[in-house]
């Protein structure tokens, strides 16, 4: 623990001075490129050299002095209940932040803080979209800071609702670590190699389309006579599956590198009462979710994760920032192994419910299919007045849609206790979203003519971060659904 009081104005750490240095220059330079530009191209006695270099020192000086005068001007503090900030260059400003009014703190770490060694203590309140207030501090200090903020405020709202003074003047002590989770050297190949590279692999494919056809028709004519100059044309197809394998080669590679490096040293602290995120490489994210602010626990597997047995992880909080503004914060576990058992920590509850479930009916499957089969299916008739040979796709993009709308329709089903909801989706992956009842705004009975015909109807459970939805139940089944759920939302409210 640090020996700092944070009661007392504190100024930041001397390496914050090179920092705010940098961040200065960033922005001079944002605020300066087309003046930059018009000067380096313009025609003069000056050689482009000597412009550069002008224009470096200038950005240099620049940025040097706004550094230190934000250094000097730069003190934090907590008095009483408040948080007060001054900051300022020429102009000085204090902000004072009610600390019942913050709700959520996290630390951020780029790769010249990390350099550093300090990170941004980012802090939003009820009342801005963004952060109120950054401060640089080095980790050490931060997590103090952090520490002491959150204890002052509670023992701030206790003392406004007249708490007992023995529960306000206990001694602090940090918060105690109930669980750890991790990504080992093994985990972190899992959750590079599972991640979706067939997105990865068309958006590539678009790029390189895409860049085929803005070049000039004489040049992509030399292309195409210098490649069948080497290759027989009876072996195109094998050419460009070829290409397409070389492509998704690189997608691989590039989302391997790029998982690594986000989710290098990713660590998971589950607190009593929060949970603190922090991972990244080159960019160190932490972040804290409240527990009693997490609206949704996303549980997601795609194709390959459920052949490497892993899942992906995604925990929603949604912060209520004022009467209009509001912020949702949200960390991601790609390939994670312990998905479950996290949601099932951060939910003890859930262990013990009792669940009824309840699951779509197959009209359900026959919408699907009339969705998934007949857009394509009027598509390739529509190009068959060009090309007859386009119909020769239609049994394939049949068998697709039937299969895709048979496993949707069989994973398509919720399971509804009393305290907690999991709805589960998907077609060749899996989505289980498991939320609160006491979390749940509203849900509502939609009902289609379709659906009236068939005696059906979609129950739509709302929440302060999306809507799930649990189609095509037997009409009785849906109110019944319906009319559980509000009497215990009233109840849990």
């Amino acid at each position: 623990m640090t020996s700092i009081d944070f009661t007392q104005e504190n100024r930041l750490p001397l390496s914050a001075v090179f920092f705010l240095i940098i961040v200065s220059m960033k922005n001079a330079t944002k605020q300066l490129w087309p003046v930059l530009l018009v000067i380096f191209v313009s025609k003069d006695d000056f050689k482009l050299f000597w412009k550069i270099i002008i224009a470096l020192l200038v950005i240099l000086l620049f940025g040097v002095i706004r550094g230190v005068l934000m250094y000097r001007n730069f003190t934090y503090a907590v008095k009483g209940d408040e948080l007060i900030v001054k900051k300022g260059v020429l102009k000085k400003t204090t902000l004072s932040i009610p600390l019942h009014k913050i709700q959520n703190i996290s630390n951020r770490q780029g790769f010249w803080q990390q350099i550093l060694d300090i990170t941004t203590l980012s802090v939003d309140t009820a009342g801005s979209t963004k952060s109120e207030m950054e401060i640089y501090l080095d980790i050490k200090t931060s997590d103090a800071f952090k520490e002491f903020i959150l204890h002052s405020k509670k023992e701030s709202i206790a003392t406004q609702t007249n708490e007992s003074e023995s529960e306000t003047a206990e001694t602090h002590e940090p918060a105690q670590v109930l669980k750890t989770y991790f990504y080992d050297t093994r985990q972190l190949m899992l959750a590079a190699i599972s991640r979706n590279h067939l997105r990865g692999l068309s958006i590539m494919l678009l790029l390189f389309f895409s860049a085929f056809n803005q070049l000039g028709e004489s040049l992509q004519k030399q292309m195409l006579e210098y490649t069948w100059a080497y290759i027989p044309k009876t072996a195109s197809l094998i050419y460009w599956l070829t290409v397409i394998v070389f492509i998704l080669i690189i997608s691989m590679v590039l989302n391997f590198v790029h998982t690594c490096l986000k989710y290098y040293n990713l660590n998971v602290n589950l607190y009593d009462n929060r949970v603190t995120y922090k991972a990244g490489l080159i960019k160190n994210i932490q972040q804290v979710i409240h527990l009693d602010k997490i609206q949704v626990i996303v549980q997601t597997a795609n194709v390959f994760e459920k052949m490497l047995n892993t899942s992906s992880l995604r925990v929603h909080q949604f912060l209520n920032l004022g009467e209009k503004a509001q912020k949702e914060v949200a960390f991601f576990l790609p390939g994670f192994l312990q998905s479950r058992q996290l949601t099932e920590n951060i939910y003890p509850e859930m262990t013990t419910e009792e669940f009824s479930e309840v699951h779509s009916k197959k009209n359900f499957f026959r919408r699907q299919l009339y969705f998934y089969a007949g857009i394509p299916t009027a598509i390739l008739t529509g190009l068959a007045f060009f090309d007859i040979r386009s119909l020769y796709l239609i049994v394939p993009v049949l068998a697709i849609a039937a299969t895709a709308a048979w496993f949707r329709y069989r994973k398509s089903r919720a399971e509804i206790g009393n305290r907690y909801v999991q709805v589960y989706a998907g077609v060749f992956g899996d989505k289980i979203s498991t939320l609160k009842v006491s979390n749940i705004q509203s849900v509502k009975l939609r009902q289609s003519i379709f659906q009236e015909r068939t005696q059906t109807a979609s129950v739509v459970i709302s929440t302060r971060w999306a809507s799930l939805n649990i189609p095509f139940l037997e009409e009785q089944t849906a109110r019944e659904v319906v009319d559980y759920l509000l009497f215990r939302l009233e109840f849990e409210n």
